[in-house]
């Protein structure tokens, strides 16, 4: 009678930690998030890091030229971030020297100094 009370209580647990095994399984396969997609090719420019804090009418033309309408006309880039945070006073004639006239839908502004310099930036780029 000992020898069936322990065969059975083998079996039952063993069939539990099957169960558990399968259902434990189950459940990581669920809940385990997909992984992201493969992010587009982002260029992330910073005034900051470019040319410090303190920024010129030459800095704007530099940056057009130079970066922005490269990386604009080049058709692996599907992302462009401009960061306009930490530097001082973004004169009009440097935001329209260096906006004016773009129309992208790859350009994504972050400016949480000044976050009205976005529109007035969307106001270059329309006109």
């Amino acid at each position: 009678m000992l020898i069936l009370i322990i065969g059975i209580s083998f079996l039952l647990f063993t069939s539990i930690i099957i169960i558990w095994d399968y259902c434990e399984n189950s459940i990581i396969e669920r809940w385990t998030p997909e992984p992201p997609p493969v992010p587009p090719y982002t260029y992330h420019l910073s005034f900051l890091k470019l040319y410090g804090k303190f920024l010129s009418d030459e800095h704007a033309l530099e940056f057009r030229n130079n970066y922005l309408l490269p990386a604009i006309s080049n058709d692996k880039v599907s992302y462009i971030v401009i960061d306009l945070d930490g530097c001082f006073c973004y004169s009009p004639s440097f935001l329209k020297t260096v906006f004016k006239g773009i129309n992208s839908n790859k350009i994504h502004i972050i400016c949480k100094d000044e976050p009205t310099l976005i529109e007035e930036i969307k106001k270059y780029m329309r006109n």
